[in-house]
């Protein structure tokens, strides 16, 4: 699926885009479900590029602080 996403909708002009600070939020679940940015990075191969490298960087983060002793 990760591959489908990336390949099969080019949107290299970015029309329509949201901006880089929304689609971070939306990687790192601070945007509600209903947001009209998850219906985009859907639907935009740039953006699901973009949503997929902050999400690992969230996911890589969040499992560093977990494996910190308290």
């Amino acid at each position: 699926m990760k591959d489908f996403l990336l390949e099969t909708f080019p949107n290299p002009e970015r029309k329509g885009c949201p901006d880089d600070k929304t689609i971070e939020a939306l990687a790192e679940d601070r945007l509600p479900t209903d947001h009209p940015a998850r219906l985009h990075v859907g639907s935009c191969s740039e953006c699901y590029a973009e949503y997929r490298h902050y999400r690992l960087d969230w996911e890589e983060s969040k499992a560093a602080a977990d494996a910190r002793p308290n």
